[in-house]
């Protein structure tokens, strides 16, 4: 209820043509899954992380200078739905992300440290956005005052890349390093602007996110993780009994009837209490001020993660993201870092943005009319992640350049089932925002 009334504020402001309440339950978890998968099929054998939210912000920004085949093509990888209406077809994805960024940066209140031994709690998320153009472009006022709409006055930032690319690159990269705090120290490479360069834009988000229930370090510890492809080997694992929301699927989706009571002797981990081969288990971790929370999606047994990840469906990720009750779990979880650096123009072709990539097909007549031609000369996404007993950090910039082409128990009663969920073999892991259903971040662990 709170995501409705939330988004219903919002989206009638906007006046948008598609609810963005019905965009995130549909289009939205089908632009996610079909990325990860053009992501995971660059790199089949390794870990991947990336940032939907950030990549989807890119994308309305791309969609909304625009126009003809170009627009649809970005409309077409964002799975909007057909234009209906007087405004433009990504405002009700304008509408989300500011909700999200809205909702998610306000600030949370403090309370006193749990434990003298334990810092105070944190959960602070950000999300800016830069709109770099050169000196003298005649920029379309429509297109920037849409992204001043979303990001504030500040997004436009004044460049002058024909006498001073470098610089230019260097000035944004330190901008955007303070902004996420060091983890993304580079962000453009050598060259993402030149003397072609006429537009760029970068959307920034740094989360630093404590668990509601922090893991105790003390019981870290060593154990064996099976990693798929390489066999068995020793990762640190997090160890604790708590409370949270879990659930189990059988392989084609259906909830799995998880028991809520078991007769006292019977072992938590005796197999009838869970799904059989190619079923999944969910827990979702929360953050510390109820906004956001982090979800493991683990298969059954011995389930190799690149099978379960192709029998995805978005309706199946709609309900893991919906569906649990809370369960007294015995949680085993590793440690990890991730990085990412994408250079997303290959998986954007796959996904069928391709125009936009050629001068000679682009059409970003919502930029600057009469423009010079204009083509997307670069298109990336850079950041990394870390999930340890305190909580999670991430950080990441998604960026795209536009160039001119030029007591004793009763052991007689029942008592309450425990799940184990001990992710000790790979596994999927999603953030989001538990307003606005966005999906923050993503990323699959094949080893630790």
């Amino acid at each position: 209820m709170r995501l409705m009334a939330l988004l219903a504020s919002v989206i009638a402001a906007a006046s948008a043509a598609e609810p963005a309440a019905d965009y995130v339950r549909s289009g939205n978890l089908e632009f996610v899954l079909r990325t990860h998968r053009a992501l995971v099929a660059q790199k089949p054998s390794g870990n991947v992380f990336w940032s939907p939210a950030s990549l989807q912000c890119a994308l309305a920004v791309l969609g909304e200078g625009s126009r003809g085949g170009s627009a649809e093509e970005v409309a077409g990888v964002l799975r909007l739905s057909p234009f209906r209406g007087a405004d433009s077809r990504f405002a009700a994805l304008h509408a989300l992300n500011r909700a999200t960024a809205q909702h998610l940066g306000a600030p949370v209140p403090t309370e006193p440290a749990p434990d003298p031994d334990f810092p105070q709690r944190v959960f602070a998320y950000r999300q800016a956005g830069h709109l770099w153009v050169q000196q003298g472009f005649p920029i379309k006022s429509s297109f920037v005052d849409t992204l001043k709409a979303s990001y504030g006055p500040e997004v436009l930032l004044s460049a002058d890349f024909l006498a001073n690319a470098e610089g230019e690159r260097l000035k944004a990269n330190a901008m955007m390093a303070i902004e996420t705090e060091g983890l993304v120290p580079k962000a453009l490479p050598q060259g993402f602007f030149d003397h072609r360069t006429r537009v760029a834009f970068a959307d920034v988000v740094h989360m630093r996110a404590d668990w509601d229930h922090p893991f105790n370090a003390s019981f870290t510890r060593s154990e064996v993780f099976t990693a798929e492809g390489e066999g068995r080997v020793e990762v640190a694992m997090m160890n604790n009994h708590r409370h949270v929301r879990y659930a189990a699927f059988e392989s084609d989706g259906r909830l799995f009837a998880t028991p809520e009571m078991v007769p006292y002797a019977n072992d938590d981990n005796d197999p009838r209490h869970y799904p059989s081969a190619g079923g999944y288990q969910v827990i979702r971790l929360g953050y510390y001020g109820g906004r956001a929370s982090m979800l493991f999606v683990l298969p059954v047994g011995d389930g190799k993660l690149s099978a379960f990840e192709e029998a995805l469906t978005a309706p199946k990720i709609d309900a893991l993201l919906r569906t649990g009750q809370t369960f007294d779990c015995r949680l085993l979880l590793p440690r990890f870092k991730a990085s990412a650096d994408w250079n997303l123009v290959p998986a954007l072709q796959k996904l069928g943005l391709e125009s936009v990539f050629d001068r000679d097909r682009a059409d970003l007549t919502g930029v600057a009319s009469p423009p010079p031609p204009l083509y997307v000369s670069d298109f990336l996404q850079k950041g990394e992640l870390e999930v340890n007993e305190r909580g999670t950090i991430a950080a990441v910039v998604t960026a795209f350049g536009i160039a001119a082409g030029m007591g004793m128990a009763d052991r007689t009663k029942p008592r309450p089932f425990k799940p184990r969920f001990f992710a000790d073999h790979p596994f999927l892991y999603l953030v989001v925002d538990d307003v606005t259903g966005q999906v923050l971040f993503m990323g699959r662990v094949l080893r630790p």
